[in-house]
């Protein structure tokens, strides 16, 4: 039905976007601070967003379901939600504050052992590349 398929990919632009382009202009730690915090912000509120305008009525008129009875499961669950916008903030901008902090943090942790490792694979292939051009390999 490719709704879930559709929202990842908002969430995933809505969040690596934003990083991409602050960390592009301060890459230092702050920098990097910067970027993962306000791409967690950024991230869930293009999460109420597409759950409101895209997912929720896309699942409704897919499974037939009405957005009623959505309201209904996400009120027996927490007693706030009474009404869509109380399901976005109640329910969907918590989710999703939480799993973009966890993502920002694991980032935060491995990015650069990752980065430094990565570098070192891509300058080791370029070291080979320009030894076997040297010796005329490959020509």
């Amino acid at each position: 039905m490719l709704v879930g398929e559709l929202i990842n990919i908002i969430g995933s632009l809505a969040y690596t976007l934003p990083a991409s382009f602050i960390y592009k202009y301060r890459k230092d730690i702050h920098g990097a601070s910067i970027a993962l915090i306000s791409t967690t912000i950024i991230g869930s509120c293009f999460a109420i967003g597409s759950n409101l305008f895209i997912a929720f009525p896309m699942y409704a008129a897919v499974y037939g379901i009405p957005l009623d009875a959505i309201i209904e499961m996400g009120s027996s669950v927490n007693p706030l939600v009474n009404n869509m916008l109380t399901l976005m903030l109640f329910g969907v901008l918590p989710f999703n504050l939480i799993k973009l902090s966890v993502t920002s943090i694991v980032t935060w942790l491995l990015y650069k052992r990752v980065g430094n490792y990565l570098r070192s694979l891509l300058h080791l292939q370029q070291r080979t590349e320009t030894a076997n051009h040297i010796k005329g390999v490959g020509n």
